[in-house]
């Protein structure tokens, strides 16, 4: 199980990376579409289908509902496809609800991927990713997180698709 979590990223968070022994990984810049049902089943469930272009590679995700309400746990299961498969979603019914675009660094730290991403529309975002249950994972998060310097409190489950929907709704409350 993927479990999760982001926090806006703070001033200097490079350099306590390079400070606490963090291996880089690589710079790629993903495209992600998001796709759901007239009426946005999926999304109200909690589970997405993602079509993400990196370079001329695709990949098609399917990430189920959290099990947790506290930390973002979930199933993940990627697929490697052709760009056509987003006509052949288009033609079983499903349209765009979503586009992204994500700059993303990624390190090893301590057993957890930490992701510098820059989020076309949102800024500059610290992601946490490991694999486990929820309880390990989430536990060696927070002890990568505290590290380098981020708060328990700063971290959230949401991902940028609720985090960009947040911001487009304020947006619209503001206007």
């Amino acid at each position: 199980m993927e479990v999760e979590f982001k926090a806006k990223a703070p001033r200097g968070i490079e350099k306590k990376l390079a400070a606490a022994g963090a291996k880089g990984l690589g710079t790629v810049v993903n495209k992600d579409t998001y796709y759901d049902r007239p009426g946005e089943p999926l999304r109200r469930k909690g589970a997405v289908v993602r079509v993400r272009s990196q370079g001329k590679k695709t990949i098609v995700t399917y990430k189920s509902p959290s099990k947790s309400r506290s930390t973002k746990a979930m199933r993940e299961i990627e697929i490697r496809a052709t760009p056509a498969i987003e006509v052949l979603l288009r033609g079983l019914g499903y349209k765009v609800t979503l586009e992204k675009e994500v700059r993303r660094t990624s390190y090893s730290l301590n057993g957890v991927t930490v992701c510098l991403d820059t989020v076309k529309g949102l800024g500059s975002w610290v992601e946490f990713e490991v694999f486990g249950t929820a309880a390990g994972a989430r536990k060696k998060i927070l002890a990568v997180a505290s590290k380098l310097g981020i708060p328990a409190k700063e971290l959230t489950p949401k991902s940028y698709p609720q985090l960009i929907r947040e911001k487009l709704k304020s947006k619209k409350k503001q206007k």
